[in-house]
């Protein structure tokens, strides 16, 4: 099968504007048509939540005053789904009363700027909160590669220390690819796009250290295409699945745990799978009588919210539980 090459696309801000007047919209467009941002419009409160879940925003312009679904209730409710609260959203009005600002601060909105807009104003103040979006976004991807891996690394070395004496050749292969892992985590500090063959190695990497330190407990079976060599993909998009998979499917499941792996070229993209036994836990359930909101949460959001920004439109992400197994895939489609 041929190489399948995914875009390389030079990023462009996605704004939605909101507004129930179309003659403020059309002066929206205007000022934000010559900033080189990818825009689109909804003119009511309903269209607009349905535009932001269909695909996601970079930042959403949003009138406070729209009859049915007002401004703050839209705000309101994207601030509580755990998909699309980060999305930062600048309220516009007619009204600079004081009482206005401050709900609209209490719903979640970061700035407020009022009518008749000042191009410039607006194009700083959008510039600004994407600016902040982008720089928590990578602090969230260094806190999330972070988070997923120190346990990782801990417990290899542990296992290293005990195969050194009875099992030096394990020993020394663990070693290299523990090494080859742990360099491809620290290369893609800052990155944007990596190939697609860099994050399929490091799965390979990571999975080959797994394999050695649980040995009989863990059976692994991997179909990583060689021929999708080209692709270019935002880096640890697949990463955080593979385990999730390892990390939780070993709580739910019966030993061995039998994890699968496969990414394949498809006639319109390409789909990555990871399938583990066990159960499907809730994010926001409990293990234990700890919260799993910060890791299998955390990741998995993160993951939807990455797809939705760097292919909008152009992607699923399907969970599915059936026979004992869980199966966790994303399709990317060009």
């Amino acid at each position: 099968m041929s190489n399948v090459a995914l875009p390389h696309l030079r990023y462009k801000a996605s704004i939605l504007a909101v507004d129930d007047n179309p003659a403020n919209l059309d002066v929206l467009a205007q000022m934000l048509a010559g900033a080189s941002y990818e825009v689109r419009f909804a003119t009511s409160g309903v269209m607009a939540i349905g535009a932001v879940r269909a695909e996601l925003p970079d930042l959403i312009l949003l009138d406070v005053k729209m009859p049915g679904m007002d401004g703050l209730t839209v705000c309101r409710e994207l601030k509580t789904d755990p998909t699309t609260r980060d999305v930062p959203v600048i309220f516009i009005s007619a009204q600079d009363a004081e009482d206005d600002k401050l709900r609209a601060f209490e719903v979640g909105g970061v700035d407020y700027v009022t009518k008749p807009f000042h191009p410039a104003e607006v194009i700083a103040r959008v510039e600004s909160q994407l600016k902040i979006a982008r720089l928590t976004d990578e602090l969230r991807q260094q806190v999330l590669r972070y988070q997923l891996n120190p346990h990782f690394l801990f417990n290899s070395f542990l296992s290293i220390r005990s195969l050194i004496d009875e099992n030096p050749e394990a020993a020394r292969e663990m070693v290299t690819q523990l090494s080859d892992f742990t360099r491809y985590l620290l290369m893609q500090r800052g990155s944007s796009d990596i190939p697609l063959s860099e994050e399929l190695e490091a799965i390979q990497n990571y999975l080959a250290v797994e394999k050695i330190r649980f040995e009989h407990k863990l059976q692994l079976e991997t179909d990583l295409e060689p021929g999708m060599v080209d692709g270019l993909i935002p880096p640890f998009l697949f990463q955080p699945l593979v385990e999730n998979a390892l990390k939780y499917g070993a709580k739910t499941s019966q030993l061995p745990l039998r994890v699968q792996v496969t990414a394949r070229a498809e006639a319109k993209g390409l789909r990555f799978r990871v399938s583990n036994t066990g159960k499907w836990i809730e994010p926001e359930a409990n293990l234990d009588g700890r919260s799993l909101r910060e890791g299998l949460g955390v990741g998995l959001q993160n993951v939807r919210q990455r797809l939705s920004r760097r292919f909008p439109g152009q992607h699923e992400f399907l969970i599915s539980e059936k026979d004992g197994w869980v199966h966790v895939e994303i399709v990317i489609t060009f």
